[in-house]
């Protein structure tokens, strides 16, 4: 792909996304290709872009293709001529030729709620920010626990425990590369030599956001988020699914539309974590 187009569109990522120049290099390196990276130029100037970052997705035991729909924008002389629809309708054309199943995505604000709608994505519940100690007082023994900080994710067992909690989306590890040796901090519950629960999560100045967390069974998890928030007298945030209600339902940011033409069901709720809401 033209070197002039990517450096087009990592000043655009930077314009409208705000994200540090080593972020969009790690992911412009990871996913800047044909399969990946999807534009509108003309004459060697960009007008248009979206990403296509590729997921498994767990709903209702099975596994499907999924397509997350990351940084489309466009620049601003050329919005409000379709262009973005336009680019939007060749994607989803070549993603049914490859097999996804379902294409989805986090709105930014209701005006692009709305705007999704009208392309036929769903609204599906997901998760909303609560504070770990209006959710748990109980504690556990962790006499049998020992536990780990680190800056790398363990892909297999993240994976293994990923596999055991339903509705979700599932990271692949060029995605969870991204995580690694950054400013993220991956907390790690063993027992004996195993992993038992980890955790990823953000900090800043104020309080610790769990952008994930994965366990064989809800008493780890319980435990591995007590021990988080004894480290630290920030407040910790935990991502805890909402209630399904029409209200809710109706605003909700993350949506979903259907690719196959297997009748494939849409969920009603799913999790989307790590950098599907960093």
């Amino acid at each position: 792909m033209q070197v002039e187009i990517r450096r087009q569109a990592e000043i655009l990522w930077q314009e409208v996304f705000g994200d540090n120049e080593i972020f969009i290099k790690r992911l412009f390196d990871l996913y800047y290709d044909d399969k990946h990276f999807y534009s509108i130029s003309h004459n060697g100037y960009l007008k248009v872009m979206l990403f296509i970052l590729d997921y498994k997705l767990l709903i209702g035991g099975k596994e499907y293709k999924g397509a997350y729909l990351y940084g489309f924008c466009s620049k601003p002389e050329y919005r409000k001529q379709g262009l973005g629809k336009r680019l939007l309708s060749q994607t989803e054309q070549r993603l049914r030729k490859s097999d996804f199943d379902f294409i989805f995505l986090i709105a930014a604000n209701n005006r692009l709620i709305d705007y999704y709608k009208d392309l036929s994505f769903v609204p599906c519940n997901s998760h909303q920010w609560k504070e770990w100690h209006e959710i748990r007082q109980e504690q556990i023994p962790v006499s049998n626990y020992s536990f780990e900080i680190s800056k790398q994710i363990p892909e297999k067992s993240y994976h293994a425990l990923s596999s055991k909690k339903q509705d979700r989306v599932l990271h692949t590890a060029k995605d969870l590369s991204l995580y690694e040796n950054t400013d993220y901090d991956i907390f790690c519950m063993y027992i004996g030599k195993e992993i038992c629960a980890l955790a990823v999560v953000k900090s800043s100045d104020e309080e610790r956001i769990v952008l994930d967390v994965v366990s064989e069974s809800c008493e780890s998890e319980i435990i591995l988020l007590n021990h988080i928030s004894t480290l630290s007298t920030q407040r910790l945030l935990v991502p805890c699914m909402q209630i399904a209600d029409a209200n809710a339902e109706s605003a909700s940011p993350y949506m979903i539309k259907s690719l196959s033409d297997k009748e494939n069901i849409v969920p009603q709720h799913l999790f989307f974590n790590l950098l599907l809401d960093k």
